[in-house]
């Protein structure tokens, strides 16, 4: 199985890009890996999976299997009706609602497409899935619509309500693509951006690693040379109590000795 060290062994991410996604899963922190089609956003979920610890409980819900698990964790393929207008079929939705009562440590879809969305904000344990989309702002829009779709939360229809749920469930938003290096196109991690609460009613966020194309590390009291073409690098910090968090989970991690401090590795 792939691992996010392998990804930046490949100059996929930066090594202390991998050791922050790597302190994110341990502390069960919940993640949604976002991108355009083929940008590689299963192959990170599967990278992101392949540092669970043993002892996790995790329920995978998808509609094809395209993740990777473990021998003993569980999981839930969704079921078409055996025929056309049927009832006997089983969807993604109701999967993940099903997938809340066995209070697992984690739960994993796919790719979220529909009302299974408003599922996953009510989950209390850890959520990772992955969803199309171009960008954060976009991820967000998106997350919300596909959410006003389950009929669990019709009775509160209100944007506002769901966007509450959303800020309350999800930490962090990891977007991957494919970018221009050089004369070739190739994979990167593009960003990793926190959920920071509403705003004027509007779900806010930072973005804690941003991609670059090029930057001196003379720029960076920590080095001199230059950084590998077109990397997501260090942004800005954390909040603190997201920060507490990380390293609660794992105290071998500190943010800024290991990414903000750290230059290219």
């Amino acid at each position: 199985m792939l691992t996010i060290e392998d990804m930046a062994q490949s100059a996929t991410m930066t090594n202390g890009a991998a050791k922050f996604l790597r302190a994110i899963m341990k502390a069960k922190l919940s993640c949604c890996v976002i991108g355009r089609t083929a940008s590689g956003k299963t192959t990170l979920a599967n990278a992101l999976l392949a540092s669970c610890e043993n002892s996790e409980r995790v329920v995978i819900c998808e509609d094809t299997q395209e993740l990777e698990g473990r021998p003993s964790w569980m999981r839930l393929i969704s079921r078409a009706p055996g025929r056309p207008n049927g009832n006997d079929g089983v969807g993604l939705a109701e999967l993940v609602r099903q997938a809340l009562r066995l209070r697992g440590d984690r739960l994993v879809v796919g790719e979220v497409r529909g009302a299974e969305m408003g599922a996953l904000l009510q989950a209390d344990n850890a959520i990772l899935f992955t969803l199309h989309a171009h960008d954060v702002s976009q991820a967000i829009g998106r997350m919300e619509t596909l959410a006003l779709m389950d009929v669990t939360l019709s009775v509160v229809p209100s944007p506002a309500y769901i966007r509450l749920l959303l800020s309350d469930t999800l930490t962090f938003i990891i977007q991957v693509g494919q970018v221009r290096v050089k004369d070739a196109r190739e994979w990167r991690l593009c960003s990793i951006s926190e959920v920071c609460g509403l705003i004027g009613g509007e779900i806010a966020f930072q973005e804690i690693l941003r991609y670059e194309e090029k930057r001196p590390i003379a720029q960076h009291p920590c080095g001199t040379g230059m950084l590998r073409d077109g990397m997501a690098v260090f942004h800005a910090y954390p909040r603190h109590e997201t920060l507490k968090r990380l390293s609660a989970a794992c105290p071998d991690f500190d943010f800024a000795r290991d990414v903000a401090e750290a230059g290219e590795q």
